[in-house]
């Protein structure tokens, strides 16, 4: 392998030129994103619409098997290890044994699902085509989960330009042909699933040309071998992400499979759309996180725990004080936010938002602390959590969907939250204890509280909820979101300092 597959990059570097291709691209994807839900919302019924978003979330979730859960987090974590142990076979023994594995369950699971899908559109789903439209996304998911391997690779390489250039290419596609089908009046369900697999096909070949050029003529020129010891740690790591890998993805994904089965479809249609936001609202912080665990890792294998410990304290000081803010400004916007993206119709899932967006921060807290358990390789207590929120997440669903519906079934997402924010901090602290500033946060949650309650006596007499105004209200968003953060800056202008100085730190 070539030096430059893992540069010995200082942690300032990592953090500042990783960071800022990672936000430049994820400011690239705002714009696209939004545009691919507003053609979407605009051209089809919120009926239609949820059926897309149900079947994206339904092809998320069976792709679990798609490699026996040896996937993301194996390749993440092992391929830096052995290559700053400088042990190359292993690189390739990893690598070859994931992709193998990938390849051959998502070609298992996709003939399973041919048989399934008769079952699955005639007991659950009563729409013209439906049948047809399954079998495109279960194309969706064939080129998802073929994709995933080389993905990883990227991550685990820390390649962040090639990788968020590839996904920006995809996007931009995704874009161009939603947009084509609502230039030319020929919208449909069928149409825009078919849309959504151009985007998974482009993306793979995009991974796979970028693959050819910079790792497959060295990862795979070395040997592959057939060690016990090896293959014990994999299969130690394999149990333990089995579970965790089923667990998370199941509470991200069962709110919605649940109100489709408890519930009336129309409340599942809605909760789709809802649900779509949250993904929006959460790839401001994606690439922070995203990021964290692979730099983690590699600390962690050179023994630096010096770095771990700034580098956690430097995250829980900023980021939690940034999520807080999102956090109000959903809270305060949510009904223009949504008026904006979807329209009057859809103004419900806005509710759901407001609800959930209350939550945010134990999301961002659980998602910090579960890259810094796996990075220190204490999956297992990752996995304990996982088991227990997962029980509890069902039996809330169970409780409150037949209850209250759509309504409340935001409230067993954000209680599982919770438990995983509180339980996964207290693991963490045992081995990485966190030193609060607390004269920080109370500043900045004033005047963040503050600016709440400015904004929610004054934006009723700001924004019109109609469609008509969909794009002034975006202007003015715009202006008090920069407003807002500007505010933050001034009154944080000793802070800002501060950062550069812990930067430089990290130089060392």
């Amino acid at each position: 392998m070539q030096e430059s597959l893992l540069k010995d990059e200082t942690l300032a570097h990592k953090l500042i030129s990783k960071w800022s291709w990672m936000y430049l691209f994820a400011l690239l994807w705002l714009p696209l994103g939004y545009a691919i839900r507003v053609i979407i919302s605009n051209d089809l019924s919120v009926w239609e619409v949820g059926i897309i978003y149900w079947l994206i979330s339904l092809m998320w979730l069976i792709s679990i098997l798609s490699s026996l859960w040896l996937n993301q987090q194996a390749l993440v974590y092992f391929l830096p290890k052995y290559y700053l142990e400088h042990n190359k076979d292993y690189v390739t023994t990893i690598y070859k044994t994931v992709q193998y594995i990938n390849i051959f369950m998502t070609l298992l699971v996709s003939v399973c699902m041919i048989f399934f899908i008769e079952y699955l559109w005639s007991s659950y789903i009563d729409y013209p085509g439906i049948e047809a439209i399954l079998y495109i996304f279960l194309v969706f998911f064939v080129f998802t989960n073929l994709s995933h391997p080389l993905k990883w690779v990227y991550q685990a390489f820390q390649n962040v330009f090639t990788l968020k250039f590839s996904e920006f290419i995809k996007q931009s596609i995704i874009t161009l042909c939603v947009a084509a089908i609502f230039i030319f009046s020929v919208g449909s369900v069928f149409l825009y699933s078919v849309a959504f697999v151009i985007w998974n096909i482009v993306f793979l070949l995009l991974l796979y040309y970028f693959y050819t050029k910079k790792y497959a003529s060295e990862i795979h020129v070395w040997n592959f071998v057939r060690e016990r010891s090896l293959f014990t740690k994999l299969i130690h790591f394999w149990l333990h992400w089995l579970i965790a890998a089923n667990a998370m993805m199941i509470i991200h994904n069962i709110d919605m499979q649940m109100l489709l089965i408890l519930s009336d479809t129309e409340n599942a249609w809605y909760y789709t759309n809802y649900m779509s936001l949250i993904w929006i609202a959460t790839l401001l912080l994606t690439p922070i996180i995203s990021l964290l665990f692979p730099i983690i890792s590699e600390l962690y294998s050179k023994g630096n725990t010096e770095k771990l410990w700034l580098l956690q304290d430097f995250f829980y000081k900023y980021i939690l004080i940034f999520t807080l803010s999102v956090v109000v400004l959903l809270w305060v916007f949510w009904e223009v936010l949504w008026v904006v993206l979807y329209g009057q119709d859809f103004l419900y899932s806005g509710t759901l938002l407001q609800y959930l967006a209350v939550f945010g921060i134990f999301k961002v807290i659980f998602a910090i602390n579960f890259a810094i358990l796996m990075g220190i390789w204490h999956i297992k207590k990752r996995t304990n959590i996982l088991i227990w929120v997962l029980i509890l997440n069902i039996v809330l669903n169970i409780i409150l969907i037949p209850l209250y519906w759509a309504l409340w079934a935001w409230l067993a997402t954000g209680i599982s939250w919770t438990l995983m924010a509180l339980a996964s901090f207290y693991y963490v602290y045992q081995h990485l204890p966190i030193h609060f500033d607390w004269v920080f946060y109370i500043k900045n949650t004033c005047i963040i509280w503050v600016l709440w309650v400015i904004y929610s006596l004054f934006h009723t007499d700001i924004f019109v909820l109609e469609n008509t105004y969909r794009y002034t209200n975006l202007a003015y968003l715009l202006v008090l979101w920069f407003v807002t953060y500007l505010i933050l800056s001034l009154c944080n202008l000793k802070e800002i300092k501060n950062i550069f100085r812990e930067l430089k730190r990290f130089r060392k």
